[in-house]
């Protein structure tokens, strides 16, 4: 389907939603998903980290189980994974004045990605684990200053949740080949 016509749906659906007409913004929500699976997680991901960001517990709440009521069984983990992954780095929820539970900041992340290759597509499953365990080996004994103190990763459980959760959302790709 047309980036455009998806775009436009999207757009639609969003406006039912404000005006409270869910059942048919999910319909539309559902023609999205089964077209283009990257454009709802992006918009639902997006609206979910703004309630984050606002600290809004209720709003977010009820907004991720909205989200999750709509997405087939195979796919609700991706959500769950990521939506875990926001709380996380924004100390919010359960995650909320756990000084322990401070994670590695995205960008730092996404560095050691990039820097062991993770995010190549032509990586096989087994390749991908491969530099995964050495990015991880790596890891284990780096300290990172979270502002207070030096935190050695390997001891931090902040730490260790976010690059489980981290692995599990870039693994998934795998699921589906």
């Amino acid at each position: 389907m047309n980036k455009k016509v998806l775009s436009s749906l999207v757009m639609i659906a969003d406006v039912l939603d404000n005006m409270g007409f869910y059942k048919e913004a999910k319909v539309l929500d559902r023609i999205v998903v089964s077209q283009n699976i990257e454009t709802f997680y992006s918009k639902h991901i997006k609206k979910y980290k703004e309630y984050v960001l606002n600290k809004d517990v209720k709003g977010a709440s009820k907004y991720y189980n909205f989200v999750m009521s709509q997405l087939p069984p195979d796919q609700q983990s991706t959500f769950s994974d990521q939506a875990m992954r926001i709380r996380l780095e924004n100390n919010f929820g359960e995650y909320a004045n756990k000084n322990n539970y401070r994670p590695i900041p995205p960008d730092y992340l996404s560095n050691f990605i990039t820097k062991f290759g993770l995010n190549n597509p032509n990586l096989t499953k087994n390749q991908f684990d491969t530099q995964w365990n050495q990015m991880m080996y790596s890891l284990s004994n780096y300290y990172y200053d979270g502002g207070n103190s030096n935190t050695r990763i390997g001891d931090n459980p902040g730490f260790k949740r976010q690059l489980q959760l981290t692995y599990n959302l870039l693994s998934k790709k795998y699921n589906n080949r």
